[in-house]
């Protein structure tokens, strides 16, 4: 005859139906392997963007501080346009921003709504700010996938609007 209720199994249950209860628990809490490696693999991508992100807004921050040649020597026009505007508006020169807004807008604004949100949560315009960031919804736009990490978007954090973008894209605060 078996013996029942061992330290493995409790409440004198048979050990393997409570091996197999353990297994459905930790794959339903997220607490067996594949969770775990997913969770270490999601905290390794957020981290890895935080840094994207901050280095962005420490690019922008120093162009500020030194000088809007260096931004305008970046490659990648959409970035390169983002980031003219946010340090032309760190500058103080709002004709200047506008402009680089402005060129952004005309060119990218099929693919590029995700850095237009950008530059205007960075110039502090929420509003219009999150109307392209539902834009850049509407487009999939591909650079949503920062929009937790984003540094850039700091001054939308706060607004319940974020948080709504957030659950609709079924992403945790």
């Amino acid at each position: 005859m078996e013996a029942r209720g061992s330290a493995h199994a409790p409440n004198g249950a048979h050990p393997t139906v409570h091996r197999a209860g353990l297994r459905r628990r930790h794959a339903r809490d997220g607490r067996g392997c594949a969770g775990r490696v997913l969770r270490r693999a999601m905290d390794a991508l957020a981290q890895r963007e935080r840094a994207t992100g901050l280095r962005r807004a420490r690019l922008a921050a120093a162009v500020a501080r030194s000088g809007r040649d260096q931004v305008r020597k970046i490659g990648i026009e959409p970035f390169r346009l983002t980031d003219v505007a946010m340090a032309e508006h760190s500058l103080g020169h709002a004709k200047e921003s506008q402009q680089a807004l402005d060129e952004l807008i005309a060119k990218h604004a099929p693919d590029g709504a995700y850095q237009v949100a950008e530059a205007l949560a960075w110039r502090g315009e929420k509003d219009k700010g999150f109307e392209w960031l539902e834009r850049a919804y509407q487009q999939r736009d591909g650079g949503l996938s920062e929009v937790k990490v984003d540094l850039l978007l700091d001054r939308l954090h706060g607004d319940p609007r974020f948080k709504a973008l957030l659950k609709k894209m079924n992403l945790s605060e």
